[in-house]
């Protein structure tokens, strides 16, 4: 809130303030599910949920992902190393290893830079004899 809507919340009073009056130091709601259901069922720290990345990666998400972690895609640009990505890729494809976050990484490296690249933002990767290696 910005300064002055922060000023004038705190002005009105709790019977016009929005949301749920106190019951007992419980939300009307939680009052109502304490009538119908345990405490520890709703009474108990927030927990975050896991998301499917690797059945997305396997399903609706595969084309996209294999694209973007092409053999000649990772070698042509250069800033990835092909053969590891490769076995990654293949590894979780065949479900003999699942790393959803490591390919979550690279993949959005990857659209990162396909979306630069295209704004014509992103230089090439010099060679490794163009900058002495080699």
């Amino acid at each position: 809130l910005e300064g002055a809507q922060l000023v004038g919340a705190q002005l009105v009073g709790d019977e016009r303030r929005p949301g749920p009056k106190i019951v007992g130091g419980l939300g009307q709601e939680m009052a109502v599910l304490e009538r119908y259901m345990p405490r520890g069922l709703f009474e108990r720290p927030k927990r975050g949920f896991g998301v499917p990345i690797s059945a997305w990666l396997r399903g609706p998400l595969g084309d996209w992902a294999g694209t973007l972690l092409g053999e000649r895609r990772v070698a042509g640009e250069g800033y990835l190393e092909t053969v590891a990505v490769r076995a990654i890729w293949r590894q979780h494809l065949s479900g003999r290893r699942d790393r959803p976050e490591l390919l979550w990484h690279l993949l959005m490296f990857q659209a990162w830079h396909e979306h630069w690249r295209s704004a014509g933002r992103v230089a090439p990767v010099p060679s490794a004899q163009a900058v002495g290696v080699a």
